[in-house]
C-alpha cells in the first residue's frame, strides 16, 4: 500500500514539475536564466553550489521554503492522501551540510529522494551548479596486496601496460616491516662560509630519536646552523634534495629549525599518529569516517565503506597518509623533522571518499587557519580527473583556500598524462609536483606538462606506515614526490617572515630549484627543475649551476 502511495505521489510530482518548470516558484525566488545540467547521483546525495555573493544562511532558508511550497503543491494535487505520510515526504529532502570556504566557495549538501526536485531547485538564482556526491574510489597501497603497483591514482585513470610497470609491480613493491633497527647519525654543522667543526656522530635506535650535538657557528652574514643525517640507511631521497648533484655518499643536510612551528595539514586517508617517527608531533584533525574529530567538532560520517584496513584506529587509515606524513616530517624519514602534522582524513582506509568529504576537510582547515598565527601548509597527494563530476567545485574550493592565504602543494598524478587534466594538480593556484627516480630520471608514470611546477623524488621511497609504531614501507608515485616539496616549504617558512603569501613561497621554491638535472622528461612543457632544500653548508650548494 505504501509503495502504491509513493508511486502516486511521484506521478503527481512529475506532472507538477513538468507544468511549472518554466515558472518561478514564488515572487521571492528569482529564476536562474542559465540552464544547469544535472547528473543523477547514485547515492541521492548532491552538493548545491551557490554564488559567492549569496548569503549561505539565507539560501538554506530559501531552500527550506522552496521545499515546503513544493509539498503544498503536491498536497493540492493529492488532497487528503498527503496528510497520511507528510513526515515521510519531508524526509525525502534533507539539508545535511553547508560549506563556506573563506567566503569565496559556498555550497550546501543535500539528500534528495527523487532527482526531479532538482529541476525546480536549479531555477533559483543563487544556484550555480548541482553536483552528485557519490563515492570516488582511489587506489591505496594495502599491506596484504603483495603484488600490486603501489602507486596512488584514481581507479578510472588507466595506467600504461608497459614492461617497466609490470616489472615494478612484480619486483619493487615492499610490504611494511616492523621494528627493524636503524643506524642513523646526526650532527650539527655550521654554515661553512667561515669554518666548521667535525663531530662524532650519534647513532639511533628504531625510534630514530638521536640527540644531535651542537657546534660553534662561524661569524658570518648567515648564522643558520645545519644538521646532518648520515649512515647507511639514510634515505636516498633526503640526500638528493639537499645536494645540487647526485651523490649518495653524502649526508642529508638541513637547517636546525627543521620546520619547527610550521603546521602541515595532510589531506589524505589518515595518519598513524602513534608512530615513533612522529615523536608526538602528529595529531588527528578532521575525519569524515568519525562522528567526532579533534575533541568534539561534529563531522559527517554517512559516506564511505565501513570496512577498514587493519589498524588500531580507523583514523589511522590504510597507510598512504602515514607514508606521506613521514616524508614531510618524520624524524628519520622526513624532510622537516620538527614540523607539526595534522591528519585531515577525507578518504577511508579503502581509498573511498566523496567531494563533500574533501570540501569538509578543506573547510575545517580554513576554520583552524583563522585562529593560527604560525605558518601552515596543505599537502594533497591525491586528485581526480578534471572530467570527474564535482572536480570543478573541488578546484574552486581549493583555490579559495589559496586565495585566503594557505599554500597548497599537490601531486601531479600517475597516469602518464597531462597534469592539467587532473584536479587539483591542474590549478594555477596550487604548486604541482612530478616524480623522479634515484637515477635522476623522470618517473615514467608521472604526469607531466605545463601545470607541473617542480620535480622531486617519488620512486622507491621508504617512509612510516601503519600496523605498528615502527612500521615502514616503500612506495612510489607523485604522492611521494609532493611531500618532499611540502617538507622543503616547511623548512623555508620560518625564515620568510610573517604572513607569507602562497605565491611568495612558490617563487622561493622555484628560485631554489636545481635546473637541468633530470632526464627522460617526455615533453618540452614540463620544467626541468628539481627540488632543493636550500641548505648552504658548502659553496657548491649556494648556486643552481652545480
Amino acid at each position: 500500500m505504501k509503495a502504491t502511495f509513493l508511486s502516486i505521489v511521484f506521478l503527481v510530482l512529475a506532472v507538477i514539475v513538468s507544468a511549472t518548470h518554466n515558472q518561478t516558484t514564488s515572487t521571492q525566488h528569482h529564476k536562474n536564466s542559465t540552464a544547469i545540467a544535472i547528473t543523477k547521483a547514485k547515492s541521492q546525495n548532491y552538493i548545491i553550489q551557490i554564488r559567492r555573493e549569496s548569503k549561505l544562511e539565507e539560501f538554506i532558508h530559501k531552500v527550506e521554503d522552496f521545499f515546503e511550497n513544493l509539498l503544498e503543491e503536491i498536497a493540492d494535487g493529492l488532497g487528503e492522501l498527503i496528510s497520511r505520510d507528510e513526515d515521510g515526504m519531508k524526509n525525502k529532502f534533507q539539508v545535511h551540510d553547508s560549506y563556506d570556504i573563506g567566503g569565496i566557495f559556498k555550497a550546501v549538501g543535500v539528500k534528495v529522494a527523487d532527482d526531479r526536485y532538482l529541476d525546480r531547485m536549479s531555477g533559483l538564482a543563487d544556484v550555480t551548479s548541482i553536483i552528485p556526491d557519490d563515492e570516488i574510489q582511489f587506489d591505496l597501497p594495502y599491506a596484504e596486496k603483495r603484488k600490486i603497483d603501489k602507486r596512488y591514482y584514481i581507479r578510472h585513470v588507466v595506467l600504461p601496460n608497459s614492461s617497466y610497470q609490470n616489472k615494478y609491480a612484480e619486483n619493487k613493491t615492499m610490504s611494511p616491516v616492523s621494528g627493524a633497527a636503524k643506524e642513523t647519525h646526526t650532527s650539527y654543522v655550521a654554515n661553512t662560509r667561515g669554518w666548521s667543526s667535525t663531530i662524532l656522530p650519534t647513532s639511533t635506535d628504531s625510534s630514530h630519536k638521536s640527540q644531535p650535538t651542537k657546534v660553534m657557528t662561524s661569524d658570518n652574514d648567515d648564522d643558520i646552523k645545519y644538521l646532518e643525517q648520515s649512515g647507511s640507511d639514510t634515505p636516498w631521497n633526503l640526500i638528493r634534495i639537499s645536494e645540487r648533484s647526485k651523490n649518495y655518499s653524502l649526508p642529508y643536510i638541513y637547517d636546525e629549525i627543521a620546520g619547527q612551528g610550521v603546521t602541515v595539514y595532510v589531506v589524505d586517508d589518515g595518519i598513524n599518529i602513534k608512530h615513533k617517527d612522529f615523536e608526538g608531533r602528529a595529531k588527528y584533525g578532521w575525519s569524515f569516517t568519525s562522528k567526532m574529530a579533534n575533541g568534539g567538532n561534529k563531522t559527517t560520517s554517512s559516506y564511505g565503506s565501513s570496512s577498514q584496513n587493519t589498524t588500531d584506529n580507523a583514523q589511522d587509515g590504510g597507510g598512504h597518509g602515514t607514508h606521506v606524513a613521514g616524508i614531510i616530517a618524520g624524524k628519520h624519514y622526513g624532510v622537516a623533522k620538527k614540523a607539526n602534522l595534522v591528519s585531515v582524513q577525507v578518504l577511508n582506509a579503502n581509498g573511498k571518499g566523496t567531494i563533500s568529504s574533501l570540501l569538509g576537510g578543506v573547510q575545517w582547515i580554513m576554520q583552524q587557519a583563522q585562529n593560527k598565527t604560525s605558518p601552515i601548509i596543505i599537502n594533497m597527494s591525491l586528485g581526480v580527473p578534471k572530467t570527474t563530476s564535482g572536480a570543478k567545485a573541488l578546484n574552486e574550493a581549493i583555490e579559495a583556500a589559496v586565495e585566503f592565504g594557505i599554500p597548497v602543494i599537490a601531486a601531479a598524478g600517475n597516469s602518464k598524462s597531462d597534469a592539467c587534466d587532473i584536479t587539483p594538480a591542474g590549478s594555477k593556484e596550487v604548486y604541482t609536483v612530478g616524480s623522479t627516480t634515484q637515477q635522476d630520471q623522470m618517473d615514467p608514470n608521472s604526469c607531466f606538462g605545463s601545470c607541473v611546477n617542480i620535480l622531486a623524488p617519488g620512486y622507491d621511497v621508504t617512509s612510516a606506515y601503519v600496523g605498528s609504531d615502527t612500521a615502514f614501507a616503500t612506495l612510489s608515485g607523485t604522492s611521494q614526490a609532493a611531500p618532499h616539496v611540502t617538507g622543503t616549504a616547511a623548512l623555508l617558512l620560518p625564515h620568510m617572515g610573517d604572513k607569507v603569501k602562497p605565491k611568495d613561497l612558490y617563487k622561493m621554491l622555484d628560485d631554489l630549484a636545481t635546473p637541468d638535472k633530470i632526464s627522460d622528461i617526455p615533453d618540452d612543457q614540463t620544467p626541468n627543475a628539481f627540488i632543493f632544500n636550500g641548505q648552504k653548508k658548502s659553496a657548491d650548494n649556494t648556486t643552481k649551476s652545480a
